[in-house]
């Protein structure tokens, strides 16, 4: 299975797939990247759904901010064209474009997955289309003056109220990791605090964003999506994005999570 295809797995969820699971955990490891057809799926079974998933393959839920118990985050817009500031609102979401960014990059330790369970898509052409791309596309384009940079120094990120478990608002951390890993998403970064860094350090984050902002010269994976389906992706590998949303009816359910060793 490659991405160029765009496969996916097919779960009957009134059959057992053990054998089946055990594909899927090694597809993700392998290739960092796998998609679920779920067949026979009751409409109040979404969120159990997910939890079983991820944990038949191995996972470990990993909650959202505070609550310990939030495993599974509801995405979907109230209203369309909304507010940009709501963006900062706990539980709200927005239907404006997601640049390319990588989720919890304000936590150390952050989940190396990410899943996503398709209740409704964005039935427009083009709004509220999901796509990746890899960190290796980005690290391709990049200098090695401003890869060291990114990995040896550390870099000041926000932590928005809804998602500060010790009570600090901002932590330093570095944003490329080994084996072409990394943690980053642009409007995180402290933009007052980096104008008082090196212009070495500044300018090695003019690079990255120049080439996260021209998506049009990335290899950008956009994989089909529909109602039943479910992507699971490495939150390390992979920076993640969308379109604008245009279908209020669009939602998906958002899970991070770890895989247990074997």
């Amino acid at each position: 299975m490659t991405m160029e295809i765009d496969g996916y797995y097919t779960i009957d969820l009134n059959a057992k797939s053990n054998d089946l699971y055990e594909k899927i955990r090694h597809d993700l490891i392998t290739f960092d990247y796998v998609k679920i057809k779920c067949e026979n799926i009751s409409a109040a079974n979404y969120e159990t759904v997910c939890l079983n998933i991820i944990e038949n393959i191995g996972g470990i839920g990993c909650p959202y901010g505070k609550d310990p118990n939030g495993l599974v985050w509801s995405v979907k817009v109230v209203a369309l064209d909304t507010d940009p500031e709501s963006i900062h609102l706990p539980g709200t979401n927005v239907d404006r474009e997601l640049h390319l960014h990588t989720d919890c990059s304000f936590e150390r330790d952050a989940p190396d997955y990410i899943g996503l369970f398709v209740i409704e898509p964005d039935r427009s052409e083009h709004g509220g289309k999901f796509q990746l791309v890899r960190t290796g596309e980005i690290l391709s384009r990049l200098s090695s003056t401003t890869k060291q940079l990114l990995h040896d120094e550390t870099y000041k990120f926000i932590v928005r109220s809804a998602y500060q478990k010790d009570g600090k608002d901002s932590i330093w951390l570095p944003i490329l990791l080994n084996n072409e890993r990394m943690r980053y998403q642009p409007d995180l970064i402290d933009r007052q605090q980096l104008n008082n860094e090196t212009i070495e350090k500044q300018n090695a984050i003019k690079d990255l964003n120049s080439v996260i902002f021209n998506e049009e010269k990335l290899n950008i994976f956009r994989p089909k999506l529909e109602s039943g389906m479910m992507v699971l992706f490495n939150n390390h590998r992979f920076l993640h994005g969308r379109t604008k949303i245009q279908d209020i009816n669009r939602h998906l359910l958002r899970l991070r999570f770890n895989l247990k060793k074997y």
